[in-house]
């Protein structure tokens, strides 16, 4: 049988999705327990970035703490209700 161009696209398909089936499946329990870990350590870490928030804390300083990163910290304290600090608003240069 003469192979044509589309028998070896066929082929590196089929070798790539059964690594990516093998990644999927691999990947699929550290989703699992990542999403777990979360969850139970947002429970204790979230009321007391919370109080600390309150008390006037840095964010910078919360941040570095909790070892959480900035969208999550502001969105927590947007949920809470707690006044975040408008963006400053960096100058545009005229080229």
């Amino acid at each position: 049988m003469t192979e044509i161009p589309e028998d070896a696209k066929a082929e590196t398909l089929r070798v790539q999705a059964a690594a990516l089936r093998a990644v999927r499946e691999a990947g699929a329990p550290r989703v699992a327990l990542l999403k777990q870990a979360d969850e139970e350590l947002n429970e204790t870490v979230k009321p007391v970035v919370l109080a600390a928030a309150r008390t006037g804390a840095a964010p910078s300083r919360i941040r570095a703490e909790a070892h959480i990163g900035t969208s999550l910290l502001y969105r927590w304290m947007e949920e809470a209700g707690i006044p975040i600090r408008a963006k400053k608003q960096t100058p545009k240069i005229k080229p």
